[in-house]
């Protein structure tokens, strides 16, 4: 592989990184805000907690399909160097 290639792998690695870090770091805040709003401000019982409620469980749900995405993404990662090795490397 040449350097260009192995730049590609890299810089690709640590943008999962980054997007795992900030995805958690981010779930932790929500998490955070959450539990203040309903244990201080009472929160479950305003008109926006249906709202509030529908909102978490589509991303709950997003969430349980988040694996098969990076499965997919990663597949095609992969299918993208091998179709490139077989085709006879860089064209130029």
């Amino acid at each position: 592989m040449n350097s260009r290639g192995q730049a590609t792998v890299i810089s690709t690695a640590m943008l999962i990184v980054v997007l795992v870090s900030v995805i958690v770091v981010g779930l932790y805040i929500v998490y955070a805000i959450e539990d203040a709003m309903i244990s201080v401000g009472n929160f479950s019982s305003s008109s926006w907690y249906a709202v509030y409620q529908n909102f978490v469980d589509t991303v709950a749900t997003v969430f349980n399909l988040l694996p098969v995405a990076i499965i997919v993404i990663v597949a095609g990662f992969v299918l993208a160097i091998l179709i490139r090795w077989t085709l006879g490397g860089e064209r130029k």
